[in-house]
């Protein structure tokens, strides 16, 4: 109790006064003092970010892993038995990219239990068997010690997806129209170029009041399916929202409405 600037053994009157010569910010310093040493041991996981050429070492060794076990998968099996994305009616528009295994996101794994070897965690999703993956990368041996499926297909979008569904929107006839439509009643001028807007493109995963009532979202709830919101250079935002099937390469222009 010496901190505190008296003794048990001195009387009450003095241990107030001296109590009282404490400065105002003692106890806060005590308190953040406590506070750090009780959090400290969450800290014992945690590794610093991936590199630029860990992240592509990971990827590059889950892609490994995924492209070898396909070949031994697909040993004696037809094109059509393997795939499930690919829908012959529904190409992607020329010039967009062609979704096979697309990496959503490269990460270092912060866990308590590990607290020596650095491990990568890889998540992807296979448009070819429609899942969802975690690949974990022990980068200490540049080995691939973990595969797990993951149950939801809703996962952050990347760059690829994002460029496949916008493609998908603005050559569809539809979508095209009622831009166009909205686009001259707001501005009072036809919309020339679609130079003139952004589209805003994340994954769409329905709410279960969607789900109960539209085939689209049940659809969605269980496949990899964009939402993309529309806006022009200027902040006015439109009134349509479609959703794109990505497995499918369907776009549905009133998903939403």
């Amino acid at each position: 109790m010496a901190i505190f600037g008296y003794k048990f053994n001195v009387s009450k009157r003095a241990a107030k006064l001296r109590c009282s010569r404490v400065p105002a910010f003692l106890p806060g310093t005590l308190l953040s003092a406590l506070l750090a040493l009780i959090s400290f041991p969450s800290l014992a996981g945690w590794q610093p970010a991936l590199t630029a050429n860990e992240q592509a070492t990971a990827t590059s060794l889950a892609l490994q892993s995924i492209a070898t076990r396909s070949a031994a998968a697909s040993s004696g099996k037809s094109e059509s038995a393997q795939t499930r994305n690919g829908n012959a009616g529904n190409e992607l528009p020329v010039g967009s990219p062609q979704l096979e295994i697309e990496v959503l996101l490269v990460e270092v794994q912060h866990s308590k239990k590990n607290r020596i070897a650095r491990i990568a965690e890889v998540f992807v999703f296979d448009y070819q068997r429609g899942v969802t993956e975690l690949h974990r990368v022990n980068m200490e041996n540049d080995e691939v010690i973990e595969v797990i499926e993951i149950a939801s297909p809703h996962l952050p979008l990347n760059s690829r997806e994002q460029q496949a569904a916008t493609a998908l929107a603005v050559t569809n006839d539809q979508v095209r129209q009622q831009l166009e439509t909205e686009y001259q009643r707001a501005f009072g001028r036809a919309l020339t170029t679609f130079d003139e807007i952004d589209m805003k493109v994340s994954v769409w995963q329905p709410q279960p009041h969607q789900s109960n009532s539209s085939e689209i979202a049940r659809t969605c709830d269980h496949e990899r399916c964009a939402l993309i919101s529309v806006f022009t250079r200027d902040n006015y935002s439109f009134s349509l929202e479609p959703v794109v099937n990505l497995m499918q390469n369907v776009v549905y222009p009133e998903a939403l409405q």
